[in-house]
């Protein structure tokens, strides 16, 4: 299936399309975000490989006497 007219497919020259983008870029306000560098304490994350945890702490689950004789009545096994 083939259309005539493809989303990118434009008549403009390229100079054209540059200089509408550009006159867009400049008529485009945003708004300024104030930063209070003296509330930002901690130092950015390191991307050392050697610095992230080789096996990560694994949450302790306590198996509750309710859901052990539930599992019990599906012939689960809680561990």
């Amino acid at each position: 299936m083939s259309s005539a007219r493809l989303a990118y497919y434009d008549q403009d020259s390229a100079h054209q399309r540059r200089d509408d983008c550009t006159a867009c870029g400049s008529r485009i306000t945003l708004p300024r975000l104030r930063i209070d560098h003296n509330s930002i304490t901690m130092p950015a994350p390191s991307l050392e490989f050697d610095t992230f945890p080789r096996q990560p702490h694994k949450r302790d689950l306590e198996v509750t006497d309710a859901a052990a004789q539930l599992a019990s009545r599906m012939h689960l096994a809680l561990d």
